[in-house]
């Protein structure tokens, strides 16, 4: 791929190309000027091509996430129902009935392979929330990158009837996140000293509306 390709290189060209258009001095010729200007022309046409109708980069210029999945169900097999979807559905892999207030352990027959940097966040379908008060009830559950095992969703039933899940019922969602694992920190002990406009203001500290 050459610069003009990658719209990174072009930023940093461009970027180059304005700082040398702004030191040029009041008495440069109209050659210089417009040597420049067109370079600058050219390079803004070649990052505006690199950008689809719809402002997001070129699907050949997307990084793709590999999301590895075993599924040991009877249910088909994961999916993004719509591709500007955040979340799939994660659908029981039994039938089980959640009787009122009370909490289910439900499984799902998936094991997902978790890329470096990533991890899964189970939360609660909008849909059976509103029409039979049935939640994931540590929303969002996490399943670490280093878990391997099979999914299982918390299902609460906030409802004064049961729930009955059948096989292939749709329970929850999953959402694949980008989260800072612990390789990545370093704990420091924290320094009392330390000054900031809120300071240690905690609930309510910024109004009541």
């Amino acid at each position: 791929m050459s610069n003009y390709e990658n719209p990174d290189k072009l930023e940093q060209i461009f970027g180059h190309l304005v700082d040398k258009y702004e030191s040029l001095s009041s008495d440069a010729s109209l050659e210089e000027l417009s040597s420049l200007a067109t370079q600058i022309t050219e390079v803004t046409n070649n990052y505006n091509s690199s950008i689809t109708e719809e402002g997001q980069v070129d699907p050949s210029k997307k990084i793709m996430v590999s999301l590895g999945y075993s599924n040991d169900s009877e249910n088909e097999d994961p999916e993004y129902v719509y591709k500007s979807d955040s979340g799939f559905d994660l659908r029981s892999s039994e039938g089980i009935i959640i009787k009122p207030k009370e909490v289910e352990l439900v499984s799902t027959g998936l094991s997902f392979d978790i890329p470096r940097g990533f991890e899964i966040q189970v939360r609660s379908r909008s849909g059976l929330a509103v029409k039979k008060n049935l939640f994931v009830l540590n929303s969002p559950g996490t399943v670490d990158q280093g878990y391997i095992g099979e999914v299982k969703v918390i299902l609460a039933n906030f409802s004064n009837e049961e729930v009955v899940i059948e096989k292939g019922d749709r329970i929850a969602q999953a959402c694949l996140c980008p989260v800072v694992t612990g390789e990545f920190v370093d704990f420091l002990q924290n320094n009392k000293n330390k000054k900031t406009e809120r300071g240690s203001s905690g609930f309510g500290s910024t109004g009541n509306n």
